[in-house]
């Protein structure tokens, strides 16, 4: 994660003529502000008493990553009409709807039991936010990402307060969590790039 968040920070600071297209400075800062917290919560994360605390930043960085994302909705729309960031908040909605739907409430279930419900339902309503922010937003790059982030979190929650009980038959391993996880990441860096 340092590599992506130091090649974000080189594609913000690099002359313009280098990267024509790339997202405009104050959306910019907000994926940037992102990937800096999502740092800090991956080095959160590495320990268990540490998990609510970790949990909080990653909030954090997706209510950074919303805001930006929020911002190339309005330009979206100011561009392209309504009409499309409409449509993209309807498909990141419907994403987000399907998945608490088919996994969120179990996962909430577990939480529950574990005396963790209220903080993982703040972070399911976060998260979910960005995805329909990303959606809205018009940018591929941020949609996908988003759906990826959506995708690791999930696994990562899954294992926590599910595990391999309720009838599952996959063995969740944590390369399915960073791989999705880094990608995701990588997304955001394109979006950086490439606007």
């Amino acid at each position: 994660m340092f590599l992506l968040l130091a090649a974000g920070a080189s594609v913000v600071l690099a002359p313009e003529e280098m990267f024509p297209h790339r997202l405009p400075l104050p959306a910019a800062a907000l994926v940037l502000s992102g990937m800096a917290l999502s740092l800090v919560g991956d080095v959160l994360l590495l320990r268990e008493h540490l998990f609510t605390a970790g949990l909080g930043v990653f909030l954090i960085a997706h209510l950074a990553y919303t805001a930006a994302f929020a911002l190339m909705a309005f330009e979206s729309a100011r561009l392209l009409g309504p009409t499309s960031v409409a449509a993209g908040a309807v498909a990141g909605a419907a994403v987000v709807a399907s998945a608490v739907f088919v996994l969120g409430r179990t996962i909430l279930a577990g939480a529950e039991r574990r005396g963790e419900r209220a903080p993982v339902a703040a972070y399911l309503a976060a998260i979910s936010a960005m995805v329909v922010a990303a959606g809205a937003s018009g940018h591929p790059w941020a949609a996908v990402g988003a759906g990826l982030f959506y995708a690791s979190d999930t696994l990562l929650a899954w294992r926590r307060y599910v595990g391999q009980g309720a009838g599952s038959t996959f063995r969740w391993r944590e390369w399915h969590v960073m791989a999705t996880y880094h990608v995701a990441q990588f997304c955001f860096l394109a979006v950086l790039a490439f606007g």
